[in-house]
């Protein structure tokens, strides 16, 4: 996507936001858009490993996006918390969240974060808050992230009668060139198909 630094924002206190407000926030982002289907070319010169193939594009690889696999986990940490704090059954498996945590610890240790967070004047000892650091702009992201969809949706789940990896990659948007194909071959069953709307 080619992202720069150039949007600034303001740490800010990040606690008076209630429950409600919290929620929508979380569900606001569309974790799917972090499939994308990258071709060879592209991902050869970017020094990409050759990935599992496109299923209406055997020129392409299915790849993830680091910051939508990284939102999914903290997501996916933020959910155990809160059914933990409501003594609710854990949705995620244990191996699961704990694959999240590595995978943000190994995130944080890479990027060596270097930016320096002021001190004092604030309430409750916190540091940095109103600090303005530049950040990229996720909107972009999104954008690009559309521009290289995978078409895939996490719908269905290996227990389901009929459930097939292959399904979850039939959700090509308007004026993509891989919708009609997207939508009839190698079809068997069409429960997918109940997802097609609204989501």
């Amino acid at each position: 996507a080619g992202l720069t630094r150039t949007i600034p924002l303001p740490w800010g206190p990040n606690n008076a936001i209630n429950t409600t407000e919290q929620d929508t926030l979380w569900e606001a982002t569309n974790y799917d858009l972090g499939n994308i289907a990258l071709s060879d070319t592209y991902a050869h010169a970017m020094g990409l490993p050759r990935a599992q193939r496109f299923p209406w594009d055997p020129t392409k690889g299915i790849y993830l996006i680091n910051g939508y696999h990284n939102l999914h986990c903290v997501k996916t940490l933020r959910t155990a918390l809160v059914e933990f704090h409501d003594a609710r059954p854990q949705s995620s498996p244990w191996d699961h969240v704990q694959h999240c945590l590595l995978v943000l610890r190994d995130e944080i240790l890479c990027n060596a974060d270097d930016t320096p967070r002021y001190t004092g004047f604030q309430p409750d000892q916190k540091s940095g808050l109103g600090q303005v650091r530049m950040c990229r702009d996720f909107g972009q992201l999104e954008r690009w992230a559309k521009s290289q969809t995978a078409c895939w949706r996490h719908v269905g789940d290996i227990a389901d009668e009929g459930f097939r990896e292959l399904d979850r990659y039939r959700f090509c948007p308007e004026g993509s060139e891989y919708k009609e194909v997207s939508e009839t071959m190698w079809v068997k069953g069409d429960w997918w198909r109940k997802y097609k709307d609204g989501l």
